[in-house]
């Protein structure tokens, strides 16, 4: 920009502060940082940036459309962050997970799986499901629920409890594997004389049939 074209300083001045905020500040999304208030690009880029750094350590992808400019510090943001974090998956507080005690949404999140399974299948039977399908304790236990109902349809006597219903989709597919091990029980050990042989623990009818064998 040529100096030249300017009748004196401040309209120089002025005219490089519009090219400051449109370098660093094009979409206005950090409203409250005036390029007016800086006599240098560095000092305007670096408190831009400064801001910035905040989306990008905790909110990368600005999921949480947080408006940077409501913001005088960092812990204010994080606050509002954790708020948001909250409401997505823990909204009626359900869980003895504390958010201020974490600033990423992934550890956050890690939390409150481990908490949903050691309040609700403290034994672990329940491994098959991918957890980051779900959003909330309530998500988690409409599916946890699902299972324990097919169990007590298709197995009222926990004969197949080391089968983890929680790997199939439906309990049409559950039910077809517990009668398979059914059939495979009747077919090579009827009369249960290797009852320490459980079908259960083989995927296959070969891999059974040769443990019965080599018993």
């Amino acid at each position: 920009m040529d100096p030249s074209q300017f009748d004196d300083e401040d309209e120089y001045v002025d005219a490089l502060r519009k090219l400051w905020k449109c370098k660093y500040d094009y979409f206005n999304e950090i409203s409250s940082i005036n390029p007016n208030d800086y006599s240098n690009e560095d000092d305007y880029c670096k408190a831009i940036e400064n801001k910035k750094n905040w989306m990008n350590k905790y909110d990368k992808d600005n999921a949480y459309k947080l408006d940077l400019s409501d913001y005088d510090c960092e812990e204010e943001y994080l606050d509002d962050l954790r708020v948001c974090l909250q409401d997505k998956y823990d909204p009626n507080t359900k869980t003895n997970v504390c958010v201020d005690d974490y600033n990423k949404e992934e550890d956050y999140k890690e939390s409150l799986v481990n908490n949903w399974q050691e309040t609700c299948d403290p034994q672990h039977r329940f491994n098959g499901f991918e957890l980051e399908r779900f959003t909330t304790i309530d998500d988690y236990l409409v599916e946890l629920n699902d299972r324990l109902d097919w169990i007590k349809k298709c197995d009222p006597e926990g004969i197949f409890s080391k089968i983890d219903p929680s790997k199939y989709d439906n309990m049409f597919q559950y039910q077809h594997v517990l009668d398979l091990r059914k059939a495979w029980k009747n077919k090579y050990d009827p009369d249960n004389i290797h009852n320490e042989i459980d079908p259960c623990d083989y995927s296959s009818v070969e891999e059974y049939h040769k443990a019965l064998m080599d018993d």
